[in-house]
């Protein structure tokens, strides 16, 4: 069997091709620039000058443009996802190109048969045009008074329709749904791949310095896929704004609202790769049995040479001892073998994606002597200033 196809997570679909034949996406580091000014800055600015023209008119500012969540999408998350798109393309790709150096040659085809379904449903047609259903359906239910998802991030901006409603409803609620829903599509199809792949028979390397066989970089592309759970977790943050602005603030539901997103994250990010455990405990297994019978072996045979009636002057500057030392630390490494191929960086960086927003959300509304007392007042139960 020759080599797999290359696949890409990030390149492909209608999407993605009319953004190319819009000269939007040119393969020269500058696209998610690009993207995001089209996507995200452009319909900013229509709202922004409406806006303002609506604030000289009416002598108050349309409360849509006063909702935090609303600028957060459109000049964050937004270009946190076409970022995700940069850094994904990359780490995917890397990713299978080295996975398939550890297929058995048994599970060839069906490895590459795995490649080619998900390249099928990156270019599909009816997913993308379900997710045009799907966010048609939203802003038909939003400007008919069902608030199924809030346009205003936290409160009702469902009064008459005035020209800034009608642009944030009609032009920039539709993109940034659009785009998430997308992003929800493209790692669905990246979890199915992980989901189909992890039932290959797989060869791993007991004796791997990463310590997972040698399939740790199996927790790369979460990595990349911190940009749009930091997107994410921006508008959810933002949103809670409103609790400041109102008096409402209540730093257990908000503890509680920040753990809860946290977990989701790990789950959706590194969950797929805990199906790689049946695989890498397999091989932690074997590793430690041939381990421990060829350190038996050669450790007899050191002591039948060194320690018996052989010649201890002959022992300076033998190989026997380095090798005796590196057979230790190969038989450490295998017994430290973990059967998930997560690591420490991918969890700090995906927990930090999400709780970064709300970190710089505490910090801009509240003063740190404030915090201070919040959280001893709940942690002690009683007020202490």
């Amino acid at each position: 069997m020759g080599r797999a196809p290359p696949f890409f997570l990030v390149p492909g679909g209608p999407f993605h091709a009319l953004t190319r034949r819009l000269g939007l996406v040119k393969d020269d580091g500058r696209d998610a620039a690009r993207l995001s000014l089209v996507f995200g800055f452009v319909p900013w600015l229509g709202l922004t000058l409406i806006s303002v023209v609506d604030r000289l008119v009416s002598g108050r500012w349309p409360l849509v443009a006063q909702a935090p969540s609303v600028h957060v999408r459109l000049l964050v998350t937004i270009p946190a996802f076409f970022l995700a798109e940069r850094s994904l393309h990359f780490r995917t790709r890397r990713c299978i190109e080295r996975l398939e150096g550890f297929v058995h040659p048994s599970s060839s085809e069906r490895f590459c048969r795995q490649l080619q379904r998900a390249t099928a449903l990156r270019d599909a047609l009816v997913p993308e045009l379900l997710l045009l259903a799907i966010v048609a359906v939203f802003v038909t239910l939003a400007f008919s008074g069902v608030e199924l998802l809030p346009l205003g991030g936290g409160r009702s901006v469902r009064p008459d329709l005035t020209p800034v409603l009608l642009w944030y409803g009609a032009v920039a609620v539709p993109v940034f749904q659009f785009l998430s829903l997308r992003w929800g599509w493209r790692w669905v199809i990246w979890s199915l791949l992980l989901v189909g792949l992890s039932r290959l028979e797989f060869e791993p390397i007991p004796s791997h310095p990463d310590r997972r066989g040698g399939l740790g970089f199996l927790a790369e592309p979460p990595v990349g896929f911190a940009y749009v759970l930091f997107g994410v977790s921006a508008v959810l943050a933002a949103g809670s704004a409103f609790g400041f602005e109102e008096q409402t603030f209540d730093l257990t539901a908000f503890a509680v609202r920040m753990l809860s997103l946290i977990l989701l994250g790990l789950v959706v990010a590194l969950g797929p790769l805990l199906l790689f455990a049946r695989p890498l405990f397999g091989a932690r297994f074997a590793g430690v049995r041939a381990y421990d019978e060829l350190a038996g072996d050669y450790t007899a045979r050191f002591q039948s040479r060194w320690l018996g009636r052989g010649n201890r002057e002959e022992l300076l500057g033998t190989p026997d001892l380095q090798s005796l030392a590196d057979l230790a630390n190969s038989c450490d490494v295998v017994r430290q073998m973990r059967i998930v191929p997560i690591n420490r960086d991918v969890v700090v960086v995906t927990v930090g994606a999400v709780l970064a927003p709300y970190l710089v959300l505490l910090l801009a509304e509240i003063p740190l002597v404030k915090l201070f007392q919040d959280f001893a007042n709940s942690f002690l139960g009683q007020r202490l200033f």
